[in-house]
């Protein structure tokens, strides 16, 4: 059965794709910026998937959220809850050229718990 977390990152994953969910989380690949940013690029780094990491059925771990604002602009929530009591994350609002590399980035809402 799908947690909520995982039917929520899916459809983000079905709105944004696959490179273009990369090209924005490389984009705020700053240390310290979003650590649920470095952790994933890491797992990616060392060979794992995006399924794989998104789609692990646990209650708690990676969300993703997304919605469009227009073709090429996105609002997307982003962060790492691996329990109720710690994380990261954030919102921003990403313009994508068309070959899916990002334009600009608007921070956000962010969380730190």
């Amino acid at each position: 059965m799908r947690t909520r977390r995982e039917r929520r990152s899916r459809q983000a994953l079905a709105i944004l794709g696959r490179e273009r969910l990369l090209a924005f989380l490389r984009a705020l690949e700053q240390p310290h910026q979003c650590f649920a940013v470095t952790l994933f690029l890491a797992r990616m780094d060392e060979g794992e998937t995006v399924p794989a990491i998104l789609f692990d059925g646990q209650a708690f771990g990676y969300s993703l959220e997304a919605a469009p604002l227009s073709p090429d602009r996105f609002w997307i929530r982003f962060g790492c809850q691996p329990d109720p009591s710690v994380g990261d994350g954030g919102e921003w609002e990403v313009e994508f050229d068309a070959t899916g590399a990002v334009v600009t980035v608007t921070s956000g809402l962010r969380w730190l718990s």
